[in-house]
């Protein structure tokens, strides 16, 4: 692990002393913040940089912050993402890990692919119908802000498995996702629930690691291809 650090650049060394700073200081001054937030955000933020650096490690990371995070969204009310964590983000850490061995240059860096046309309009048809139907679901059982939730939940589902399947497009959803989760804690922050606004410095990382992590695959599947 201390390798790992050592090839750390600047802007990755910023994402992970940055979230620490903050979730230290979101703590210290409110109220709406305790230490499952805090777990949950700084094993997220090390999750998503270990991934954008395409190194395997980001796996374990997720996998702690799976749990955390999984506890916030149950005391918020966000069912959808409890039960996607539960069913299908925790069992594809695993799967992931599975899948990136196979994969691997001698720095336990992941080999990256894209996407075709036929592939990119596929994935957006699904993402769409998904999002819908599950959106219904959820304001059926009285979730809280279903459509986020849902779209949250089916975009994850996508972002996921392209992750496991080394396609840097997996970069592109996120940005997205991430950019309609702080939407959705924004407004639960606005409503006074806990850990809201250590949710939101978190998914704000996670959007500025998402633009890197693009760029960085997308330069990681040139020089591979040159190998």
């Amino acid at each position: 692990m201390i390798n790992i650090f050592k090839k750390f650049n600047l802007f990755e060394w910023i994402l992970v002393v940055g979230i620490i700073t903050l979730n230290i200081i979101s703590f210290i001054v409110t109220k709406e913040t305790n230490w499952i937030g805090i777990i949950a955000s700084i094993t997220g933020v090390m999750g998503v940089v270990m991934g954008a650096k395409g190194h395997i490690s980001n796996y374990y990371w997720a996998i702690i912050n799976i749990f955390a995070y999984g506890i916030v969204c149950f005391q918020t009310k966000f069912y959808g993402e409890v039960i996607l964590d539960v069913i299908y983000y925790l069992p594809m850490q695993f799967v992931g890990i599975y899948m990136w061995k196979k994969h691997l240059d001698k720095d336990n860096i992941v080999k990256t692919r894209g996407l075709n046309i036929k592939q990119m309009v596929f994935v957006t048809i699904i993402s769409i119908v998904g999002i819908l139907g599950y959106g219904m679901f959820l304001k059926s059982i009285n979730g809280y802000l279903p459509f986020f939730d849902s779209t949250i939940n089916v975009l994850t589902i996508i972002a996921a498995y392209l992750s496991v399947k080394r396609f840097k497009e997996q970069w592109i959803i996120y940005i997205v996702l991430n950019i309609i989760t702080i939407c959705m804690w924004t407004i639960a922050l606005i409503n006074n629930e806990l850990n809201s606004l250590v949710m939101i410095i978190m998914f704000s990382f996670y959007l500025a690691n998402a633009v890197y992590g693009y760029i960085n695959w997308t330069k990681l599947e040139r020089s591979q291809k040159n190998v």
